[in-house]
């Protein structure tokens, strides 16, 4: 067990080889696990791997890899931690919010174990894990204002039947999230759900987890 820790985190760190040969090393660990009957996504999961935070917390903040597999590392801790604790989902979004990578968190997102969708909306879409397309686009200036695109099918539909679509995204160092609702299934206070009405459709923005104030200045086109 202390071998395979020891392997562990040095596969995790940003100068241990390329994607793929990280990959190769992770799966002889899980393999040396395997024969020695040590349970490797336990172990994978543990909240003080190091330093206080799960491999997978690592992979992330520690992501390099080429552009043609972006997540070829990342899916492999994915694959061998499974299936994932809270505390780990928890810990990936922290990792992605100190990293201000919306290109990670997207590719988690379209993970079912992350993303998986309400019941009223797999059955509408067909898919399991949230379809939305999220694209940041960041500018200089005061402020360090960004632009977000949201491409979200079957919007009118999903309103209708579902009363709401939660979209969230990672951008300067914080996690926001966008939400459409009606009065039926308002997402945010319920105390001024007299505030609601009938018939109506809202929109919605808030800050997530471990991401800090910030006074907003927001347009939204349709």
């Amino acid at each position: 067990r202390t071998a395979v820790i020891e392997d562990v985190r040095a596969v995790v760190q940003s100068h241990a080889g390329s994607a793929t040969e990280r990959v190769s090393l992770l799966a002889g660990c899980a393999h040396l696990c395997a024969r020695h009957g040590i349970d490797f996504s336990t172990l994978l999961q543990e909240g003080n791997f190091f330093h206080e935070h799960t491999v997978l917390y690592w992979a992330i903040v520690n992501h390099s890899e080429a552009p043609s597999a972006p997540f070829e590392f990342i899916a492999s801790v994915l694959a061998h931690s499974a299936p994932l604790t809270p505390e780990t989902i928890k810990e990936a979004r922290r990792a992605c919010i100190a990293m201000g990578n919306q290109d990670i968190f997207q590719f988690l997102r379209l993970c079912p174990e992350f993303g998986a969708l309400p019941a009223d909306d797999r059955f509408l879409l067909g898919v399991l894990v949230p379809p939305e397309e999220i694209e940041i686009e960041t500018m200089e200036g005061p402020g360090r204002p960004f632009s977000v695109k949201f491409k979200i099918p079957l919007f009118r539909k999903r309103m209708v039947l579902s009363r709401q679509i939660k979209l969230e995204f990672v951008a300067r160092e914080r996690l926001w999230q966008l939400s459409f609702f009606t009065q039926a299934n308002p997402t945010f206070d319920l105390s001024h759900r007299e505030r609601f009405r009938d018939g109506e459709w809202y929109v919605g923005l808030n800050l997530g987890e471990n991401s800090p104030r910030t006074n907003v200045d927001v347009g939204l086109f349709i």
